[in-house]
């Protein structure tokens, strides 16, 4: 069972196209629907997850989104409606991960949120073996290929990139790896009594390898990650020496495994993956100054606009070349230019409406489990964070499909975890 759940979860996630059933999504849902048709207390769980207030509130409030976005369209008389197309995909796919989630998760379980930490794991250390086949072999690189849109496949930047079997394997990918550091930390935090033994190090090996094909956003996470670690509510000072710990054993492991890798694979690595992957740290040293060329362009990303289009957008999202609209793909300003800033604040609204009874119920927890508690907001609060800073360079905040399902799937199984945690903790 485990095997189908990661399976699901990986079709679920990284969406990509399949040949007959269009993309790997639809094959998730047939996988669940499958299921159900043997299982009849998975289908009574599902019929009782519909009804929960949360899914309704989650999915109301997109549909809100969705109908509102029409509306800049029509006022500025532009009539582009490609905005759209994105949001009722992540419609479809939040649709799609609500009706796999009991299937996700053991019958008249209280760990379903560690479970489902688990399978995020597991599907990005799945995509990260993926995409170290793939860079290593040409065959494996071509068979990904076939399940990638042409578009994809023209930016392999060298070899380097477009590995991933997903439907965008840059920024979306990259932006999901950052968010999957920070629950691999919690599952440690919580489960694994905060120490990094031998399979979690090579799994987080595994991963950080995964992000350098992904894109150095994921690195953002990274760090994210580690004050997680750090300003957990355990020793600080135990914590440090165990991060450095950890570091050293990938350190060595990377290099016992480096000279054992063809030369051809070496020379790619030395010239243009860590180049690619560590381009802040090499500019550092040849020029003095942490930045990259990624960087570089977003400072040219945010410029000075009306008043109008400040208060009420342009209403445009695409040009007619195809390119976002002012040339510009930061997340701040795309929201700005299309709607206005009123339309940037419903994007922050609806993505907090992910969190609300997260929060309520850790303060509800706090005078009966406040260590757990205060572990539990700095988790929640240090992924609302971060998303808040990646979306100065994309849309990430209420827009990105990948972030949005994993979003849901942990706040999820989190709220109905912690509710009966609280109600033992009564009785």
């Amino acid at each position: 069972m485990l095997i189908i759940r990661v399976i699901i979860v990986f079709f679920i996630l990284f969406n990509f196209p399949i040949p007959v059933v269009y993309n790997s999504a639809i094959l998730a849902f047939l996988i669940s629907l499958s299921v159900y048709i043997y299982d009849n207390k998975k289908l009574n769980e599902l019929i009782r997850i519909f009804s929960k207030k949360y899914v309704f509130t989650i999915l109301l409030s997109l549909l809100f989104i969705i109908v509102l976005s029409f509306i800049p369209a029509l006022l500025h008389r532009t009539f582009d409606f490609n905005i759209i197309k994105v949001l009722a995909l992540q419609l479809f796919l939040l649709t799609v991960a609500l009706f796999s989630f009991p299937i996700l998760c053991s019958e008249d379980s209280n760990s379903r949120f560690y479970e489902i930490l688990e399978l995020l794991i597991l599907a990005f250390l799945l995509q990260s073996v993926i995409q170290c086949f793939a860079f290593s072999n040409i065959q494996i690189r071509n068979f990904i290929n076939f399940f990638q849109k042409e578009s994809i496949t023209d930016k392999e930047f060298g070899g380097i990139r477009a590995l991933a079997l997903s439907g965008n394997p840059f920024f979306d990918l990259s932006a999901a790896y950052g968010l999957v550091y920070i629950l691999f930390i919690k599952n440690i935090l919580d489960k694994k009594g905060a120490k990094f033994n031998t399979i979690n190090s090579i799994v987080f090996l595994v991963l950080f390898v995964g992000t350098f094909f992904a894109g150095r956003t994921g690195f953002v996470g990274f760090s994210f990650a580690v004050v997680l670690y750090l300003f957990n509510y355990r020793s600080f000072g135990k914590r440090l020496r165990s991060l450095l710990k950890l570091l050293f054993l990938i350190t060595a492991f990377a290099l016992i495994i480096y000279l054992f890798i063809p030369a051809s694979s070496k020379e790619l690595i030395g010239e243009t993956l860590l180049p690619f992957a560590f381009e802040f740290i090499y500019n550092y040293m040849d020029e003095g100054k942490f930045s990259t060329e990624s960087t570089d362009v977003l400072s040219t990303m945010y410029f000075p606009i009306s008043w109008k289009t400040f208060l009420l957008g342009d209403g445009k999202y695409l040009q007619e070349n195809g390119l976002y609209y002012m040339e510009t793909d930061a997340g701040y300003m795309r929201q700005i230019l299309f709607y206005g800033v009123f339309g940037l604040f419903v994007f922050i609204f609806y993505q907090l409406q992910f969190f609300r009874t997260a929060f309520k119920i850790i303060i509800s927890n706090y005078k009966f489990n406040p260590r757990q508690s205060k572990s539990d907001f700095l988790f929640f609060g240090i992924i609302l964070t971060y998303l808040m800073v990646i979306h100065y360079k994309g849309e990430v905040i209420g827009f990105l499909p990948i972030t949005q399902i994993i979003l849901f799937w942990i706040c999820f199984s989190f709220i109905l975890d912690r509710k009966i945690n609280i109600k033992k903790s009564i009785e």
